[in-house]
């Protein structure tokens, strides 16, 4: 449950000159447990990883973070709202239009919990969801010869913290 009064709040930064971060979200990390990162902006430990077999890099999708859905629950307090945030439920999604080959890497993650990168293409920019996220991915056919085949992905999980944001590193994620 969150704790209410225990915490100071910071200062409250403004986009210099209007320089707002954008939408658009091209590629997603799958990233174990027990990987090694401890500098989201530094392209020698994401290779590292790579090859460590601790991230795979899912690039060319069309992906979003949503808002997350609030979980509240009774508030322990007589006085004040009748319920305070207790949680986040938090989902992250995307389409991948790689359909032939993928099979396999899709199948897996259905039975597999990671964490996650998303790659913000506009921005160069990382979002890193350190929560253990269940995926749901399946492969989409649609009835018209004029669409295209996808896999739709859904990863859920609860964390009432947002995700840190941190500067892409160079070389690592292609569009």
């Amino acid at each position: 449950m969150a704790q209410y009064q225990c915490t100071d709040l910071p200062a409250h930064e403004k986009a210099i000159c209007g320089d707002y971060l954008k939408g658009g979200i091209v590629s997603v990390g799958l990233l174990e447990s027990d990987h090694t990162i401890t500098n989201f902006s530094t392209a020698s430990q994401y290779t590292t990883n790579i090859n460590a077999g601790k991230l795979v890099l899912i690039d060319g999708i069309k992906a979003e973070l949503p808002a997350p859905s609030p979980v509240e629950g009774e508030n322990p307090v007589a006085c004040g709202s009748e319920t305070i945030l207790d949680n986040m439920d938090r989902t992250v999604t995307w389409k991948d239009f790689n359909v032939e080959g993928n099979v396999d890497l899709y199948d897996a993650m259905n039975l597999k919990q990671t964490k996650a990168i998303l790659y913000e293409c506009t921005n160069e920019k990382v979002t890193v969801i350190d929560a253990l996220i269940s995926w749901t991915a399946f492969r989409v056919i649609p009835a018209s010869n004029k669409e295209k085949q996808y896999f739709q992905v859904t990863g859920k999980w609860t964390l009432l913290a947002e995700s840190q944001i941190y500067t892409a590193p160079s070389g690592i994620f292609n569009q």
